[in-house]
């Protein structure tokens, strides 16, 4: 590519056998650096002047031909621009002029990953979120690269100062747990309630019975279940499990001024969420 601005089109002209299918149009104003002028894939003057590195592809009123190494060939004449080759050669231009294309693809993938997770770290600890294994990593592969890039840095930044606000704002209005259960609800894909998240994990080491047991006398669930003698142990241990988490749910609301009922009764909705889910 010329150190000029240079644009290519391509358009179907029918009434040039010589272009075929496909016109190329260029329009570049520039000059040809001396690596490339001198060299394998040089630019070299028609006349076989490999020396002049000024190959002038502009509003040159002379009629100029440059050879692009063996590959094309460039006919720029006065307020006509053409690139003249066969299928193969173009396709060689192509990939040459796809190399520019990741570059924006790469911050446009970016953006959309501040987008996605500074707000859902924002308020991890807040709303007490936990967050997936998969999120945490492309997390922290997203801060190295919003480190190199100055516009997603601003942009986190922001989106950071927005997340916090919109909480506060909800918070000192008396819907903190509505805005948290919302968002959590919103970004499932990444976290949910810690409580969810711990005792989906106990769960997963319990019997079908104390399951069930659990789901019909604590959630609500239609069907019971009879506990045998080895079920009752685990059966009370995530009992005790929601009694701990009431008990810190009461005591973080009357610290901080919050409804008690409306924290406690949503710690039982994130813990029969994971009852519900086995």
């Amino acid at each position: 590519m010329l150190a000029g601005d240079c644009e290519v089109m391509s358009a179907a002209a029918s009434d040039r056998a010589e272009v075929r299918n496909l016109v190329t149009q260029i329009n570049a104003v520039g000059r040809v650096p001396k690596t490339l002028a001198h060299g394998p894939t040089a630019f070299h003057h028609r006349k076989g002047r490999a020396g002049d590195d000024h190959c002038q592809l502009a509003c040159n009123r002379q009629c100029l031909v440059c050879h692009l190494g063996k590959t094309m060939k460039a006919g720029v004449r006065r307020g006509r621009r053409l690139l003249f080759g066969d299928r193969e050669h173009l396709a060689a231009f192509a990939i040459t002029a796809s190399l520019f294309v990741p570059v924006a693809h790469a911050n446009d993938a970016l953006e959309a990953k501040v987008r996605a997770y500074v707000p859902v770290f924002s308020l991890a600890k807040v709303c007490d979120i936990t967050i997936n294994d998969a999120t945490s990593g492309d997390h922290r592969a997203m801060l190295e690269a919003v480190k190199s890039d100055p516009n997603a840095n601003k942009l986190a930044y922001r989106l950071h100062y927005e997340t916090q606000t919109a909480y506060i704002k909800a918070r000192d209005g008396g819907q903190r747990v509505a805005f948290c259960k919302d968002f959590i609800a919103a970004n499932s894909q990444y976290a949910k309630a810690r409580v969810t998240a711990v005792v989906e994990d106990h769960m997963s080491h319990v019997s079908t019975n104390v399951q069930k047991a659990i789901a019909y006398n604590v959630c609500g669930a239609n069907t019971s279940a009879k506990l045998s003698k080895a079920d009752w142990k685990p059966y009370a241990l995530t009992k005790k499990m929601l009694e701990i988490e009431h008990k810190l749910a009461k005591e973080n609301a009357e610290t901080n001024g919050w409804n008690v009922t409306e924290e406690t009764t949503a710690v039982t909705e994130q813990f029969c969420a994971a009852v519900k889910t086995r």
